[in-house]
């Protein structure tokens, strides 16, 4: 499962990140149609070093399949562990995966990101079961990391309560 492989990777690899935008959402129990990954790396030589031999690792593992939007952005020491403290730690099958509160996960997600023309090359040649099957396994990954409060907070939602952010 590429979620799972990512986040095992980026531990076994030690890089100082933490999960924001729309999977940090979904993972808060808050319904956001995103199934690709954003991060926030904190902005160390080390780290980033650490980050991108996690990456080339993950790669020879995953091959060229099409895989989710990757992004990560570079935060100051200072703001990266403001943000790595409030953060909210998961751990999905003992793989420990740093959060970002709700009000972070959207007020810190990388913009102006484009998709490469690669990476549309590559989804287009999936073919429709190819899509939805990595849609299934987006949504498997969810169900598997939701939190008993993301459970109760996607509940209250389907029931048309209002939800605070934490």
């Amino acid at each position: 499962m590429f979620y799972l492989d990512l986040f095992r990777c980026l531990h076994a690899h030690d890089v100082r990140y933490v999960l924001v935008g729309g999977l940090a959402m979904n993972l808060h129990g808050v319904p956001h149609q995103s199934i690709d990954v954003d991060l926030v790396v904190e902005d160390e030589d080390a780290s980033v070093m650490r980050l991108s031999g996690a990456l080339k690792e993950l790669q020879a593992h995953e091959g060229a399949a099409f895989q989710p939007v990757m992004r990560a952005t570079r935060r100051p020491s200072r703001d990266f562990d403001t943000l790595r403290a409030r953060a909210d730690v998961r751990y999905i099958q003992n793989i420990e995966v740093p959060v970002a509160s709700v009000r972070d996960a959207t007020d810190t997600a990388p913009d102006g990101y484009r998709v490469t023309d690669e990476q549309l090359a590559a989804y287009a040649q999936l073919t429709p079961l190819q899509r939805l099957q990595w849609l299934d396994e987006a949504r498997r990954f969810l169900l598997l990391a939701l939190s008993v409060q993301a459970r109760e907070r996607q509940e209250r939602l389907r029931r048309g309560s209002t939800i605070d952010a934490d």
